[in-house]
C-alpha cells in the first residue's frame, strides 16, 4: 500500500546504498526499504514530517501512529533519556504543520557533520523554542526533521549554559552527529546502527522493529436482556445482526460454529 513517492525514495535510496556504502560503512548497514522517519512523542502519537495522504495534507505535524497501520518500523531510543524527552518537546513544538514537506533530493550529498553541519545544528538549537520550526525553514523532509529536533534539543542545552557557543564548538552524540538537510533515512538508519554498537560508547539504543497495527474494535456489550440464538449462515453468508467476537487486520471474526472432524468447533 506504499504510495509511489515511497516507491521513489526507496529506488533512490538503493541507488545511494550501492554507491555511497562503498565507502560509507553506516550507509551500507542502512536498509534502502526505510523510507520513512518518525519520532514518538508519547500518548500514542508521532512527529514527522511527510508527504500528503488521504484526507491529510503534506507538511510537518503529529500523527496517531496508527496512520501508519501496515508498516513495520526499526525502534531506536537514545540512552540519555532526558535528551529523549527534551527532543520530544521540541517536535511536538515545532510540529504545527507550519513547514510543508518536501522529498530528500538533497540527501544525496554529503552528510559528514562538517562546518556547514555545525552552523546548521546551531541554528535549530537557537530555534528549539519557536512553534513551527525554525523560522528560515519553510520545509523539511522526514529523516532531516528527525535528526533537527535531537540537535536542536543538544544544542539549546548547552546554549542554556553557554550563550556565547559559535558552530565551531557545536557538538552532539555519536549517532546524530549528521549533516541533517543532507542525510536520508537510510543513511541516518546505519549510522543508527553503529551508534548501537560504536567503540565511542554505545548512545544508542535498539528495541527492536514493531508492526503497526489498528486495535480491533471494541467487543459491543451483550445486554442482561438480549436473545441470542444460532442462525444458518448458508455458504458463508453471514445474517443481519451477527455477533462479532473480535477482529484480524482487514477483517472481522463472527462467532460461529461447524461440524468439523467429526464435532462441532
Amino acid at each position: 500500500k506504499s504510495q509511489a513517492s515511497s516507491v521513489g525514495i526507496s529506488l533512490a535510496e538503493s541507488a545511494i546504498r550501492a554507491l555511497d556504502g562503498k565507502f560509507n560503512s553506516a550507509v551500507a548497514r542502512g536498509d534502502a526499504q526505510a523510507v520513512h522517519v518518525a519520532v514518538y512523542v508519547g500518548g500514542g502519537m508521532t512527529a514527522e514530517a511527510h508527504g500528503k495522504t488521504d484526507g491529510e495534507q503534506a507538511g510537518v505535524s503529529l500523527r496517531h501512529i496508527e496512520h501508519h497501520a501496515g508498516y513495520v518500523f526499526y525502534i531506536f531510543r537514545p540512552k540519555d533519556q532526558k535528551l529523549a524527552a527534551a527532543a520530544a518537546a521540541v517536535a511536538r513544538r515545532w510540529s504545527t504543520g507550519r513547514m510543508s514537506y518536501k522529498l530528500p533530493f538533497t540527501a544525496i550529498r554529503s552528510s559528514s557533520f562538517g562546518p556547514f553541519a555545525r552552523i546548521e545544528a546551531l541554528k535549530y538549537g537557537k530555534e528549539a523554542g519557536r512553534a513551527g520550526g525554525p523560522k528560515d525553514d519553510s520545509s523539511m523532509f522526514c529523516s532531516q526533521f528527525g535528526l533537527a529536533v535531537y540537535q536542536a534539543a543538544v544544542v539549546a542545552d548547552e546554549l542554556s549554559r553557554n550563550k556565547n557557543l559559535g558552530s565551531s564548538g557545536v557538538r552532539v552524540p555519536y549517532g546524530i552527529d549528521l549533516h541533517a538537510s543532507n542525510t536520508s533515512p537510510v543513511n541516518f538508519h546505519g549510522h543508527l546502527i553503529e551508534a548501537t554498537q560504536s567503540n565511542r560508547g554505545a548512545t544508542w539504543a535498539y528495541v527492536g522493529q514493531v508492526l503497526v497495527q489498528t486495535p480491533p474494535p471494541a467487543t459491543p456489550a451483550i445486554p442482561a436482556t438480549a436473545k441470542l440464538t444460532w442462525a444458518v449462515a448458508p455458504s458463508g453468508q453471514l445474517p443481519v445482526g451477527t455477533f462479532i467476537g473480535g477482529s484480524e487486520p482487514g477483517r472481522n471474526l463472527p462467532i460461529c460454529r461447524a461440524a468439523y472432524n467429526g464435532g462441532v468447533h
